[in-house]
């Protein structure tokens, strides 16, 4: 006999994507790179920034291909 509590939980299963614990390790640790790169860039001053050729507004858009470089590796 089937259990009428489980039978969503079933039905609702069939959606369910697990994400696999190797995922959320590699998705931590671009996010660990994203945030590390983030903060070494916002320390820099304007002119050291001018120096390598880049603005506070990319701050955010360099962290981030950084992060994704070491992530698709």
């Amino acid at each position: 006999m089937n259990n009428p509590i489980l039978i969503p939980y079933q039905q609702a299963m069939k959606f369910y994507l697990p994400i696999s614990f190797s995922t959320l390790i590699k998705r931590f640790n671009h996010y660990k790179s994203y945030r590390s790169t983030l903060n070494e860039l916002k320390r820099l001053s304007d002119r050291q920034l001018d120096d390598i050729g880049l603005v506070r507004s990319d701050i955010a858009k360099v962290a981030y291909n950084v992060a994704a470089n070491a992530y698709y590796r």
